[in-house]
């Protein structure tokens, strides 16, 4: 079980590493200014939408503050 950061995972590429990557069983936060249309649990893998606009200086800290596990993958 592992726990995926996906920076700017609503659309694009980040939307296809959220739903491609996770196994069952994994977390997936997702970090993105819109909410994605596939972050309510589906094919065994949790997903959390996170909403941040990384572009601002203080979303790192605020985002990071809402991850309590040990992250084992950050995509940015």
């Amino acid at each position: 079980m592992s726990v995926i950061v996906v920076a700017g995972g609503s659309k694009g590429l980040g939307e296809a590493f959220c739903l491609g990557l996770p196994n069952d069983g994994d977390t997936v936060y997702c970090l993105s200014r819109s909410e994605p249309n596939f972050h309510r649990s589906m094919r065994g893998v949790k997903y959390v939408w996170i909403p941040a606009d990384l572009s601002k200086p203080n979303a790192i800290s605020s985002f990071a503050s809402q991850i309590s596990d040990p992250i084992d993958l950050l995509l940015s």
